[in-house]
């Protein structure tokens, strides 16, 4: 149970469903909702952004810039949880494309770093078990990498390989679930919210084909995080006819996700 008399920040960490990706482009672009989203659904990412503000300024360099970036984190059903449960000091750590091991290493970094004390409440999104973390050669700070998208770094029959032989369904799981396991163990007061059908535990083996010993350890996950999970099956709400653009969840679906874990959490005062 989290007691609220003891907390006095809020720190999110997750993905770009977490990080506020789209959320308020059209603000930032001075444009309608609906203008903006089909835009995106006609131009496309590239072309989408390198159209013109008035000002003569890319689309892009609009929705990249830091000030954005940080009004979008502001925007999401992180921050309205915090904002519902009367908590001003929000901090928003999540980054698009994030996968949970990356997720789990930026929550060990702020730790260390003491962004996060006691009094922090952290929250975080689960995102989907086809992403993992590579460590690059050249740079000393991890990168996140898609399963399945192209990467200029690594050929795609090599891609290709390393999926069918490599990460393997049962792999994947297994270290997705292993990722978010060590998670409460980490801090004290933790939220897990699982943001997507796909991030839903119980439910994995719908969508990946499984041994049986890969089932129990869901099971296994599933049970320890019971506590640390409000709204095991609630995720956010991703409409055919009502998403951003480019696939992101409009602030209505962030807004209805965080009154249910505001109604979850206050109940158990």
């Amino acid at each position: 149970m989290i007691n609220l008399k003891k907390i006095d920040n809020i720190a999110a960490f997750g993905c770009s469903w977490t990080a506020g990706d789209e959320i308020i482009d059209h603000e930032l672009l001075n444009l309608s909702y609906e203008k903006c989203r089909r835009l995106k659904i006609r131009l496309g990412p590239d072309k989408f952004g390198s159209q013109l503000t008035k000002d003569g300024i890319r689309y892009t360099d609009v929705l990249n810039s830091n000030e954005s970036e940080f009004l979008m984190g502001q925007r999401t059903w992180a921050a309205h949880l915090a904002k519902g449960l009367g908590i001003e000091n929000f901090r928003n750590y999540a980054k698009g494309g994030s996968s949970m091991d990356y997720i789990l290493y930026r929550i060990i970094k702020n730790i260390r770093e003491g962004n996060i004390t006691k009094s922090t409440l952290i929250v975080v999104g689960l995102t989907f078990p086809n992403r993992i973390m590579m460590y690059p050669t050249k740079e000393n700070c991890p990168k996140n990498y898609i399963l399945g998208s192209s990467n200029e770094q690594i050929p795609s029959s090599i891609l290709k390989w390393a999926v069918n032989h490599i990460w393997t369904d049962n792999n994947l799981i297994y270290n997705w679930l292993r990722t978010i396991s060590l998670i409460p163990d980490l801090h004290k007061n933790i939220i897990i919210q699982p943001l997507r059908p796909l991030s839903v535990i119980k439910d994995i083996n719908q969508y990946y084909t499984l041994d049986d010993t890969i089932k129990h350890y869901a099971n296994l996950v599933d049970k320890k995080l019971e506590k640390k999970t409000l709204l095991k099956t609630d995720t956010l709400v991703l409409e055919p006819d009502s998403h951003t653009g480019f696939g992101h969840c409009p602030e209505s679906s962030h807004i209805e996700l965080a009154n249910k874990l505001i109604k979850k959490i206050k109940e158990n005062q």
